[in-house]
């Protein structure tokens, strides 16, 4: 029996008929990938570079020679550098810019192949491709060895972090350097999920110790001071670094906790009371001051559950300070000389709260004839 590997039961799969067990206007399943349902689109587009429908006992060459993974049928894909096949399928809903998406599927090779592709892979774009990624040069944005064993089912699997409105998933063998007569290959259970969100909130370490929170339904977590609970509690400044693994697939993040300031001022000594230092020094001690740099992070979720509700700039004490917040078409939604003020996703002082997410950042702050200048993005998801 075979399990498929669901990270987050409620999550959607984009993948139309991930198993290739819908058929349309075909009575009995029959080797024609034309009839199984969302996977026949583009079919005319490149008629020489055509999979086939595979199931255990298929009468085609080379025979299929393995019970598919889910159900009954698979994808039957040539991967040599003579005839690399490929099929593209439209996803349910476009992806969504700054996402991540844990993409896996299954992949198997026929008794009857000499040799097994380099590769196989998935890649995601706006437009049917119309020929194959291998003569395109296209690499594949996820994709994996396949082990060289007939009776077995290998999983691909990875993230992608969508750059917005991909809605076209091709497969193919990429990087093949197969020769012929034929690698010939199996792809069953095609999934492609949006991941939760994972971001870490830092700060300074004023008020005690900085709680960092990474809680997903389903996932373990591997933080970089050996923890591997939802959340930690941190009281040494440096950097966090956490991989966060939910079914197949891993996320990464790093975050800066920040030492308090805790500078005081010195009373000056009377410059009589100490001889060996004159009082015009031409070369004294400099002072110190605490490291200029700040802290802002790439996402937040203005929820109201008391976690990651806000955004702001962290850092040391300024003498100016300018921040202004921008839609993605340059609109300004918020600005604060302010430091302190936080950003709680309001639109203009409170007009109305803006949509979810990604937003641009950027600030200036000062200290004497110290400058800092920073932008960026953060993501706001509720």
């Amino acid at each position: 029996m075979h399990f498929f590997h669901s990270f987050n039961s409620s999550a959607q799969n984009l993948v139309p008929n991930p198993s290739f067990e819908l058929m349309d206007n075909c009575v009995l399943p029959i080797t024609e990938l034309m009839c199984a349902q969302a996977w026949n689109q583009y079919l005319d587009l490149d008629p020489a570079n055509t999979p086939d429908l595979g199931f255990e006992g298929a009468v085609f060459f080379p025979p299929s020679t393995i019970d598919a993974f889910e159900g009954n049928q698979y994808l039957n894909l040539e991967a040599s550098v003579g005839n690399p096949e490929y099929v593209q399928v439209s996803l349910l809903a476009p992806m969504v810019a700054g996402t991540s998406y844990c993409v896996s599927f299954y992949s198997s090779v026929t008794q009857e192949s000499p040799e097994v592709a380099p590769s196989m892979g998935a890649y995601f774009t706006t437009d049917p491709i119309l020929d194959s990624p291998m003569e395109l040069g296209l690499a594949a944005h996820v994709q994996g060895p396949v082990d060289y064993d007939p009776t077995q089912w290998t999983l691909i699997s990875g993230t992608y972090v969508a750059q917005g409105g991909e809605d076209i998933l091709v497969l193919s063998g990429f990087e093949n350097t197969g020769t012929m007569p034929f690698p010939y290959m199996y792809i069953d259970m095609v999934s492609v999920v949006p991941m939760p969100p994972l971001s870490l909130v830092g700060g300074d370490l004023c008020n005690g110790p900085v709680t960092l929170n990474a809680a997903a339904p389903g996932a373990s977590y591997d933080w970089s001071t050996g923890a591997s609970t939802p959340s930690i509690q941190v009281s040494t400044a440096g950097t966090i670094s956490l991989t966060r693994t939910i079914g197949v697939c891993s996320q990464e993040a790093s975050v800066e906790i920040i030492a308090c300031d805790t500078e005081e001022e010195e009373e000056e000594e009377d410059p009589e009371e100490d001889p060996e230092v004159p009082i015009d020094d031409p070369d004294p001690i400099p002072v110190v001051l605490e490291e200029f740099r700040f802290f802002a992070p790439n996402a937040f979720t203005p929820d109201g559950d008391g976690l990651n509700d806000v955004f702001r700039v962290i850092g040391p004490k300024t003498d100016s300070f300018e921040l202004q917040i921008f839609n993605r078409w340059g609109q300004l939604v918020f600005e604060s000389d302010n430091i302190s003020q936080p950003w709680t996703g309001n639109h203009a002082g409170g007009e109305y709260f803006i949509p979810d997410g990604i937003y641009i950042y950027q600030f200036r702050a000062t200290r004497g004839i110290e400058v800092h200048e920073s932008s960026g993005h953060v993501v706001v998801v509720r």
